[in-house]
């Protein structure tokens, strides 16, 4: 133990360790960058659970392989005029025996039914009060969440473009409410982050009142954020579980508090063993001896403890136990890049005066 810390802290060595990180740094972001998969978060049930039977059962009937989009028409104000109803359900076409020209063939290029070798939408249903008509749009059904927004967007474009005034349009069913409740997180991690790295950043500045200190435990803590976000998603994909958003949402606020933790940790034993040590790199190693014990303690404590939801039975807890044991390594990596660059952030007693608290 004492020959690592040593290594890790030496004059030469600790450029070394420097070095191996960035090098790990690196491959995440790129040999072993993970696949950005951007899906709905499942259901999350057992796979014995009566919902989950039911769905499976289903999925075997024919026809389900698709969804579907349902446009909601209706007037302003009274009851649809008889031009109105000509741009909702066409014409009846003898040639056809069905009516024709009405706005269901607006969306024609979105079914996945055929009809006499043709993509075929159904005529939209006019309510019984002539208020309100509802169009239904028979869809194959895809997983990723931006090709699922880029096609309602083209739907409600085109729907809007072609709308008469006086008629008001909303686009919805199973896709158009998920592509609804998608945007409603949209741009929620970076919103979470910035709010979790300005608090970061307050706190240290809060803590140590200082102007430059809090630059390295917050630069360690965002790269291995990165790293255990690229780690969790390439180790959940080797177990077959999907990392969707509800899962890495978490993560990097979970490395951001951890970390940041560790790093405060480390560098309070560091400034404190220079007011004694005037060798930058002998109070490393004693800081190290310090506050290592603790640090590795916390973390394997919370290893054990998420790896007991790798045994759970709903669908989300083993996803979420895989990515977090990785968010764990991350908390290490914020430590060990630490110990390799404490001593770039506080050399030595003269720029520890310009560490110190300037209020």
């Amino acid at each position: 133990m004492n020959a690592l810390i040593r290594f890790i802290t030496g004059p030469k060595t600790a450029w070394v360790t420097l070095l191996v990180g960035l090098i790990f740094a690196v491959l995440s972001f790129t040999v072993f960058a993970a696949e950005e998969v951007n899906v709905s978060p499942d259901t999350g049930l057992p796979e014995d659970s009566e919902v989950i039977l039911v769905e499976q059962a289903l999925a075997e009937m024919p026809g389900s392989g698709g969804t579907a989009t349902v446009v909601v028409l209706a007037t302003s104000s009274g009851e649809f005029s008889d031009e109105d109803i000509v741009w909702l359900q066409g014409e009846f076409d003898p040639m056809i025996q069905m009516p024709a020209g009405g706005v269901n063939e607006l969306f024609t290029e979105f079914s996945n039914v055929e009809v006499m070798g043709e993509l075929f939408v159904p005529p939209a249903t006019i309510s019984e009060d002539n208020t309100t008509a509802v169009l239904t749009i028979p869809m194959d059904e895809i997983d990723d969440v931006d090709e699922q927004a880029e096609r309602i967007a083209e739907i409600r474009a085109l729907i809007a473009e072609d709308a008469p005034t006086g008629i008001n349009a909303f686009v919805t069913g199973p896709e158009g409410f998920q592509v609804d409740l998608a945007g409603v997180f949209a741009g929620a991690d970076f919103t979470l982050l910035l709010a979790t790295v300005l608090i970061v950043i307050f706190l240290l500045l809060v803590t140590y009142r200082s102007p430059i200190l809090w630059i390295v435990p917050l630069l360690v803590v965002g790269t291995a954020d990165l790293m255990a976000g690229q780690i969790g998603r390439n180790v959940a994909a080797f177990f077959d579980i999907t990392a969707d958003g509800s899962i890495t949402g978490i993560l990097s606020v979970l490395v951001f508090g951890a970390g940041t933790n560790y790093a405060l940790l480390l560098i309070a034993r560091y400034k404190e063993e220079l007011l004694t040590i005037e060798d930058r790199h002998e109070a490393m190693a004693k800081a190290v001896k310090g506050a290592g014990p603790a640090i590795l303690a916390s973390g394997g404590t919370v290893a054990l403890a998420l790896l007991t939801l790798s045994f759970a039975e709903l669908g989300w807890q083993p996803g979420f136990g895989t990515c977090l044991r990785e968010w764990n390594c991350g908390r290490h990596d914020c430590g060990a890049g630490c110990f390799a660059r404490g001593h770039c952030g506080v050399w030595s007693r003269t720029l520890l005066a310009l560490c110190s608290p300037v209020w």
